[in-house]
């Protein structure tokens, strides 16, 4: 038993220091989020009542985990732990990533780029939550576990292992976290330009990518056809028609693409562009006349990236969506880094690094802006609820009638200065819903604190009973009017 360990520990010992290393970059990029304790989109509704992910697009390995880890029946926060335990299992990924594209061995500054994974503007969204955080963590290092056992030689052994346990992962990602979905395609194509480089002959790559896919496509077709509900919110799980199938994943490919664009600022553009040109010179310099091949296969990896949600007639186009972006990415910089030495290797790398270091400064300035926005949603919650109580007093006359906000709260001032020099600012804000706002989230906060959880409605209702503005004006203030129709309380904020 005691050899058995001693085994062990000689085999995971190598990994803990570079595991330390990329945590240490996560958890410093996330500390403002953490003291911040902002309960990010329904991380409130999760913490008061408890419920988990099973009627959310079918996440019973969310679910699961999620109640073990809490060791309860029921989810409760216990935050800022769920977000470290993500940090960590994306840290393990990152790992991961290193020592399969780096031959086996532990190099340190592809090390360092593979933080893109979980740090680029649109992927800083999935580490907010605070209940989820660790369960999209786990969808992310789940997809990358089945390319350790990419098969060296297509044997019955080596194909059934890396079958087997592809399907069995895959199956875990569909029902954790399907943004992760275009992950293991990425890390499939990849591997195959790893195989090619090295020169191995194109039959028996073309081999390994068609079990790649025919184990791919299995779990996923369970998955499609055995467990979800149609969902018609503000996504659909349902899939574009064959007739429409073009078009319509061109469509949310421009769309997916757009979002990308829309998230970056000025200097982050210029930043991306000289990385990219940085990393096209060693492509060039290092693989020669086989650089093509790294080239195109990006040109792939950057669509197969966004996963399943190009088949959908109304994916959720939200920066989370895009979570496997970063994937795209990692594995080329991994690919070129990995034996840099001289001068002009670093300086072409540099730009990658200062990119990182951007990303990670504006999580902490967006985690400080939280904070600011969470201190002006109490002032404006605490100051309607209050106005409220003074107009009805009477309990059961305020929960046999129902109240109507319309408007929005807006930016505190250090956010709005956030979103002027980070634009995907306003998108996770939009999502956020600022605190107080006509958005289903946006009334969290009141219609839980105050006792009356009955009485707000969140629905488009307000056209139809407190649209037109003739209703007796109860109260009149600088952040909000209340208009009575005797029937409707309408809440117009300011």
């Amino acid at each position: 038993m005691k050899k058995t360990i001693s085994n062990y520990w000689g085999m995971v010992r190598p990994f803990i220091k570079p595991f330390l290393v990329v945590l240490l970059i996560y958890c410093f990029a996330m500390l403002s989020v953490w003291r911040s304790g902002v309960s990010f989109v329904d991380d409130r509704g999760r913490a008061i009542f408890g419920y988990a992910w099973t009627s959310d697009f079918n996440r019973f390995s969310s679910t699961a985990f999620g109640l073990l880890m809490n060791v309860n029946d029921r989810l409760l926060d216990i935050s800022p732990w769920p977000q470290i335990l993500g940090m960590m299992i994306l840290s393990v990924a990152s790992v991961m990533i290193t020592y399969i594209f780096c031959d086996k061995k532990i190099k340190y500054l592809p090390l360092v780029l593979t933080a893109f994974i979980g740090l680029t503007p649109l992927a800083i969204e999935c580490w907010l939550y605070k209940f989820d955080a660790p369960c999209i963590a786990l969808s992310v290092l789940i997809s990358v576990l089945p390319i350790m056992w990419w098969p060296k030689e297509l044997n019955k052994k080596a194909v059934m292992k890396f079958g087997v346990m592809t399907i069995i992962c895959m199956m875990v990602m569909w029902t954790t976290y399907q943004a992760s979905s275009g992950i293991f395609p990425v890390l499939c194509v990849y591997m195959a330009v790893r195989d090619y480089l090295k020169g191995e002959k194109r039959g028996e790559i073309i081999k390994k990518l068609l079990l790649a896919v025919v184990v791919f496509v299995i779990p996923a077709l369970i998955f499609k056809f055995c467990l979800p509900e149609p969902d018609k919110s503000y996504r659909s799980n349902e899939m574009l028609s064959f007739a429409n199938l073009v078009p319509g994943v061109w469509g949310n490919f421009v769309e997916h693409l757009k979002l990308m664009a829309e998230s970056l600022n000025i200097w982050q553009e210029i930043l991306v562009g000289l990385s990219f040109g940085g990393m096209l010179i060693l492509v060039v310099k290092k693989f020669k006349k086989k650089s093509l091949v790294l080239m195109l296969a990006f040109i792939v990896v950057v669509p197969l990236s966004m996963g399943a949600y190009l088949l959908l007639e109304k994916p959720p186009l939200t920066p989370r969506s895009l979570l496997g972006i970063g994937m795209a990415f990692v594995p080329m910089m991994v690919f070129v880094t990995q034996n840099v030495g001289k001068i002009f290797d670093y300086f072409c790398v540099a730009p990658s690094l200062v990119l990182l270091y951007s990303f990670m400064m504006f999580v902490l300035a967006f985690g400080n802006g939280l904070a600011d926005q969470e201190r002006w949603a109490n002032y404006r919650v605490e100051d309607l609820a209050s106005g409220l109580s003074e107009l009805y007093p009477d309990k059961d006359e305020v929960y046999a009638r129902k109240i109507q906000i319309d408007g929005n709260i807006g930016m505190s001032k250090v956010m709005q200065h956030v979103a002027e020099k980070y634009p995907v600012t306003k998108q996770l804000m939009t999502i956020q819903g600022t605190g107080l706002s006509r958005a289903a989230w946006g009334l969290t906060k009141i219609r839980s604190y105050y006792n009356r959880e009955q009485t707000f409605e969140q629905d488009a209702a307000f056209e139809i009973f407190c649209g037109p503005k003739v209703d007796k004006v109860k109260k009149d203030t600088y952040y909000y009017t209340v208009r009575d129709n005797g029937g409707y309380i309408c809440v117009d904020l300011k």
